[in-house]
């Protein structure tokens, strides 16, 4: 594994984890929570929306598909409407009530990933960024409750549906599009990007160092979805092992930021507004985050979405195989072209670090691969098509068996009729009723052969 290299020290024992605080250190005024709903929908609905301008996604210098080499196939597009901002979710953040805004990613758009930024600064923000306002900064506890919210079944499946149902309002999805929409609640990522409410100088944050001070809340944070953490400020009473587990590495470039990972959270932590670089400004606006490395989170919840749907997709369409005593040809063909389409993309997205640019994303990647057993997962779901793929075909071979059997018999019983209607003297009494215009027994001759050669075309047809 590549992944180390690139990964930076924090601490090298436990041993070197300080006393929990007695309070809270970290103080957020500016932090965008990222959550994900996978989409499964109609074929090419997606692509036809964009064909048409109804999306719209950004080639430039500063977007996340210029991270890409050419030839990626990945669409990633710009903010659009995700309805307002949930009641439970202001009250939680003492935020005043918003709008949402969504991104949708996919690169075959059967499968697609919806993103949801969830972007809160303090209220004295003059930059526009698009957030929803916060009264205060937040401390450790209030971004714990903050985050155990977004994070919730309730409300992700709520936001989920209300962002679905804002692609149908501006018509880049219609009736019947949807067939399943299934949020993934348990695997958000975190940008604190704003830290002018805690106590320290103001200046770009000091990767290694400050990490080390903020051990303890970014072990938190990395821990959200333990009750025994994130309830009560019990968070000051892990051990310095717990601790340690979540924050000994984190990845960094020029050290004024830190990325943190586990299998069910990324976590970034920074201090963009000390030196607001216009690309960081144009990705927070278009995007809701300044992260590669996020970005590279969303690439693999695609990835996961993906594997996950055609793994129950192949597994219902067993169920319903096995049922069937047989299967038409042309349902057999339907399969296979499937099959064909679905093991390319899974293929594809599998083995997407190959587009990705910078070698320190391709590192981070195949982390997260090797954290979420991804390599299991997709040698199932390949499991899942072959085994679907098989029974097909005997399937349609045994139909193929059974209308060779019938027809065969019809045939068999058509030529003993008509051996037993005396076709050859029937034909030799053709020509003396046309010489005597018989034309009542003429027609009658006719309608006969008619309805022969009709039954021997329809028993050819489903020969074939």
């Amino acid at each position: 594994m590549i992944g180390p290299r690139y990964c930076t020290t924090i601490f090298a024992t436990p041993g070197e984890i300080p006393q929990a605080p007695q309070v809270s250190e970290l103080f957020v005024s500016g932090v965008s929570l990222i959550t994900y709903t996978a989409l499964r929908l109609k074929p090419n609905v997606l692509t036809s929306a964009l064909d048409t301008g109804k999306i719209d996604q950004n080639h430039g210098e500063n977007s996340y598909l210029a991270k890409l080499i050419d030839h990626h196939g990945l669409h990633y597009s710009e903010l659009l409407p995700a309805g307002r901002l949930p009641t439970e979710i202001a009250l939680a953040a003492h935020a005043q009530a918003d709008d949402l805004h969504q991104s949708i990613i996919w690169m075959d758009d059967e499968y697609a990933l919806l993103v949801i930024p969830w972007v809160f600064a303090t209220a004295n923000r003059t930059d526009a960024l698009g957030s929803l306002r916060l009264s205060h900064a937040l401390h450790l506890d209030e971004l714990m409750q903050l985050v155990s919210v977004i994070t919730s079944r309730s409300v992700c499946e709520k936001v989920a549906k209300q962002a679905v149902t804002a692609l149908y309002d501006q018509a880049i999805l219609s009736d019947g599009d949807v067939i399943e929409a299934r949020p993934m609640y348990a695997l958000p990522a975190i940008q604190i990007w704003d830290l002018n409410g805690s106590a320290r100088k103001e200046a770009p944050y000091d990767g290694v160092n400050e990490s080390r001070r903020f051990c303890w809340e970014i072990s938190t944070l990395m821990s959200y979805a333990t009750d025994h953490v994130s309830k009560d400020g019990l968070w000051r009473r892990r051990s310095p092992d717990q601790v340690f587990n979540d924050v000994a590495m984190g990845y960094t470039v020029l050290g004024d930021h830190m990325v943190f990972v586990n299998p069910n959270c990324c976590l970034e932590i920074s201090h963009l507004p000390v030196d607001l670089r216009s690309r960081s400004e144009f990705r927070m606006r278009y995007y809701g985050f300044d992260s590669s490395s996020i970005f590279v989170w969303a690439i693999a919840n695609l990835r996961q979405a993906v594997s996950e749907g055609l793994e129950r997709h192949y597994r219902a369409t067993m169920e319903t195989l096995v049922t069937e005593p047989t299967i038409a040809a042309k349902r057999n063909i339907s399969i296979a072209k499937s099959q064909l389409r679905h093991s390319a993309m899974l293929t594809e997205i599998h083995n997407f670090r190959d587009f990705l640019h910078e070698a320190r994303n391709r590192a981070f990647d195949e982390e997260l691969c090797l954290l979420r057993k991804s390599d299991e997962a997709a040698a199932r779901t390949a499991k899942e098509m072959d085994r679907v793929i098989q029974l097909a075909s005997e399937l349609s071979r045994a139909r193929d068996q059974v209308v060779t059997s019938n027809s065969n018999t019809l045939l068999a019983a058509l030529a003993a009729g008509l051996a037993i209607g005396g076709i050859p003297e029937l034909v030799e009494q053709v020509d003396v009723w046309a010489r005597h215009k018989d034309w009542l027994k003429l027609c009658v001759a006719l309608l006969l052969a008619i309805i022969i050669i009709a039954a021997i075309l329809r028993i050819w047809k489903g020969r074939r």
